[in-house]
Protein backbone atom coordinates (compact mmCIF):
# COMPACT_ATOMS: atom_id res chain seq x y z
CA UNK A 1 0.00 0.00 0.00
CA UNK A 2 2.86 2.39 0.80
CA UNK A 3 4.33 1.65 -2.63
CA UNK A 4 1.13 2.82 -4.27
CA UNK A 5 1.16 5.96 -2.12
CA UNK A 6 4.72 6.73 -3.17
CA UNK A 7 3.87 6.23 -6.81
CA UNK A 8 0.85 8.51 -6.54
CA UNK A 9 2.91 11.13 -4.75
CA UNK A 10 5.54 10.85 -7.48
CA UNK A 11 2.88 11.45 -10.13
CA UNK A 12 1.36 14.37 -8.27
CA UNK A 13 4.68 16.07 -7.53
CA UNK A 14 6.03 15.87 -11.06
CA UNK A 15 5.02 18.33 -13.71
CA UNK A 16 2.46 16.49 -15.78
CA UNK A 17 2.81 16.84 -19.51
CA UNK A 18 0.27 16.13 -22.18
CA UNK A 19 0.88 13.26 -24.56
CA UNK A 20 1.40 15.68 -27.46
CA UNK A 21 4.29 17.29 -25.52
CA UNK A 22 6.26 14.03 -25.42
CA UNK A 23 8.85 13.84 -28.22
CA UNK A 24 8.09 11.16 -30.81
CA UNK A 25 11.51 9.60 -30.19
CA UNK A 26 10.62 9.12 -26.52
CA UNK A 27 7.23 7.59 -27.27
CA UNK A 28 8.77 5.26 -29.86
CA UNK A 29 11.50 4.12 -27.47
CA UNK A 30 8.93 3.56 -24.72
CA UNK A 31 6.62 1.55 -26.98
CA UNK A 32 9.48 -0.63 -28.21
CA UNK A 33 10.58 -1.44 -24.66
CA UNK A 34 7.13 -1.69 -23.01
CA UNK A 35 4.75 -2.66 -25.82
CA UNK A 36 1.93 -3.91 -23.56
CA UNK A 37 2.01 -1.12 -20.97
CA UNK A 38 -1.32 0.16 -19.68
CA UNK A 39 -2.45 3.29 -17.82
CA UNK A 40 0.53 5.33 -18.98
CA UNK A 41 1.03 8.72 -17.32
CA UNK A 42 3.82 10.92 -18.66
CA UNK A 43 5.78 13.46 -16.62
CA UNK A 44 8.65 15.76 -17.48
CA UNK A 45 11.04 15.66 -14.51
CA UNK A 46 13.42 18.26 -15.82
CA UNK A 47 14.13 19.78 -19.17
CA UNK A 48 14.69 16.96 -21.61
CA UNK A 49 13.94 14.04 -19.27
CA UNK A 50 10.62 12.22 -19.44
CA UNK A 51 9.14 9.57 -17.16
CA UNK A 52 6.28 7.22 -17.90
CA UNK A 53 4.52 5.61 -14.94
CA UNK A 54 2.49 2.59 -16.02
CA UNK A 55 1.29 -0.94 -15.34
CA UNK A 56 2.87 -3.90 -17.15
CA UNK A 57 1.59 -7.42 -16.50
CA UNK A 58 -0.04 -6.19 -13.29
CA UNK A 59 3.15 -4.58 -11.96
CA UNK A 60 3.54 -0.86 -11.40
CA UNK A 61 6.63 0.59 -13.03
CA UNK A 62 8.25 3.84 -14.14
CA UNK A 63 10.68 4.33 -16.99
CA UNK A 64 12.83 7.39 -17.67
CA UNK A 65 14.08 8.50 -21.08
CA UNK A 66 16.09 11.43 -22.39
CA UNK A 67 14.65 13.70 -25.09
CA UNK A 68 16.28 11.62 -27.84
CA UNK A 69 14.53 8.46 -26.63
CA UNK A 70 17.58 7.11 -24.83
CA UNK A 71 16.56 4.82 -21.97
CA UNK A 72 17.92 6.02 -18.62
CA UNK A 73 16.33 3.65 -16.13
CA UNK A 74 13.33 1.61 -15.12
CA UNK A 75 11.93 1.38 -11.60
CA UNK A 76 9.78 -1.59 -10.61
CA UNK A 77 7.73 -0.98 -7.47
CA UNK A 78 7.94 -3.99 -5.15
CA UNK A 79 6.35 -5.27 -1.98
CA UNK A 80 8.80 -6.02 0.84
CA UNK A 81 8.16 -9.72 0.31
CA UNK A 82 9.36 -9.48 -3.33
CA UNK A 83 12.87 -8.42 -2.33
CA UNK A 84 15.49 -11.16 -3.00
CA UNK A 85 16.73 -12.98 0.08
CA UNK A 86 20.34 -11.74 -0.31
CA UNK A 87 19.07 -8.16 -0.14
CA UNK A 88 16.75 -8.90 2.78
CA UNK A 89 19.56 -10.58 4.72
CA UNK A 90 21.94 -7.68 4.13
CA UNK A 91 19.35 -5.18 5.36
CA UNK A 92 18.48 -7.31 8.40
CA UNK A 93 22.16 -7.70 9.29
CA UNK A 94 23.29 -4.08 8.80
CA UNK A 95 20.10 -2.30 9.83
CA UNK A 96 18.33 -4.58 12.33
CA UNK A 97 16.46 -1.76 14.08
CA UNK A 98 14.96 -0.41 10.85
CA UNK A 99 11.71 -1.20 9.05
CA UNK A 100 11.84 -1.38 5.25
CA UNK A 101 9.32 0.24 2.92
CA UNK A 102 8.98 1.89 -0.50
CA UNK A 103 11.11 -0.71 -2.25
CA UNK A 104 11.97 -0.38 -5.94
CA UNK A 105 14.16 -2.43 -8.22
CA UNK A 106 16.14 -0.03 -10.37
CA UNK A 107 17.44 -1.20 -13.73
CA UNK A 108 19.75 1.01 -15.79
CA UNK A 109 22.38 0.47 -18.49
CA UNK A 110 24.94 -0.30 -15.76
CA UNK A 111 22.93 -3.04 -14.06
CA UNK A 112 20.33 -3.57 -11.38
CA UNK A 113 20.00 -2.69 -7.70
CA UNK A 114 17.33 -2.29 -5.05
CA UNK A 115 16.49 0.98 -3.36
CA UNK A 116 14.37 1.30 -0.26
CA UNK A 117 13.56 3.57 2.63
CA UNK A 118 14.52 2.29 6.06
CA UNK A 119 13.02 3.83 9.16
CA UNK A 120 13.76 3.39 12.84
CA UNK A 121 12.25 5.21 15.80
CA UNK A 122 14.86 7.95 15.42
CA UNK A 123 16.15 7.91 11.84
CA UNK A 124 15.29 7.29 8.22
CA UNK A 125 17.63 6.27 5.43
CA UNK A 126 17.46 5.66 1.71
CA UNK A 127 19.61 2.63 0.95
CA UNK A 128 20.73 1.10 -2.33
CA UNK A 129 21.65 -2.58 -2.28
CA UNK A 130 23.13 -4.68 -5.08
CA UNK A 131 21.60 -8.01 -6.04
CA UNK A 132 24.23 -9.90 -4.04
CA UNK A 133 23.42 -7.91 -0.87
CA UNK A 134 26.28 -5.41 -1.05
CA UNK A 135 25.28 -2.01 0.36
CA UNK A 136 26.02 0.43 -2.45
CA UNK A 137 24.83 3.68 -0.91
CA UNK A 138 23.04 4.98 2.17
CA UNK A 139 21.80 8.48 2.78
CA UNK A 140 19.96 9.93 5.74
CA UNK A 141 16.50 11.31 5.04
CA UNK A 142 15.20 14.36 6.84
CA UNK A 143 11.90 13.19 8.28
CA UNK A 144 9.72 14.58 11.03
CA UNK A 145 9.43 11.50 13.24
CA UNK A 146 6.61 12.89 15.42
Amino acid sequence: MKTLSVALLFVLCAVAVRAQDIPASVETAFTQRFANAEGIVWDELEEGEFTATFILKGIEMSARFDADGGWILTMVYLEDTDVPSAVQKAIAKQFPEYDMYDVVRVENPNGRYYEMTLESEENALVVQVGETGKILKKEPVAVDME
